[in-house]
């Protein structure tokens, strides 16, 4: 992984690729048995990554950290021109929140570049975030709200959200 971005508060943002895929998995499966008890991400028998939420390949992959402190963020940006959504999606554990806005706001930077060849002029990322619930005054902060908030009996073992 290579340092894409430095930003305020000792925060790290490195592209993530090939290698990084048992580290994903590891940060999303940390978030989402701690939020929902089961697992959302697995790697399959090509070492390929496969998550609950849909991420195509083409994605490009930020692993998020907070000065040398062990990885804490995994955020993904999906845009292809000429479609006109691009989408930021995020998982962060409780340590990251805090370093979340700076690195929501470089990303969000990252997704108009990528959704400028849009055939329909400007366009506005779509964000999917995953926090765990009482830790996203972030994004409120970002004036985002939440579509669809997640807890270990509305989203867990089958549930389906609300």
């Amino acid at each position: 992984m290579s340092v894409v971005a430095a930003l305020p508060g000792r925060v790290t943002l490195q592209r993530a690729g090939p290698d990084s895929v048992p580290l994903i998995a590891s940060l999303v499966n940390a978030h989402s048995l701690n939020l929902v008890g089961t697992r959302r991400a697995l790697i399959d028998a090509d070492g390929g990554l496969r998550l609950a939420h849909y991420m195509p390949d083409s994605a490009e992959a930020y692993i998020g950290h907070v000065g040398r402190a062990a990885p804490s963020g995994f955020f993904y940006l999906v845009a292809q021109p000429p479609h006109v959504v691009a989408e930021l999606g995020c998982t962060l554990l409780p340590a990251f929140t805090q370093a979340a806005p700076a690195a929501l706001t470089w990303l969000e930077g990252r997704a108009r570049e990528l959704a400028a060849g849009a055939a329909f002029g400007e366009s506005s990322p779509t964000v999917t975030a995953t926090a765990s619930p009482g830790r996203t005054g972030f994004t409120r902060a970002l004036g985002l709200f939440a579509l669809r908030t997640c807890t270990k009996r509305s989203c867990g073992r089958g549930g389906s959200g609300g």
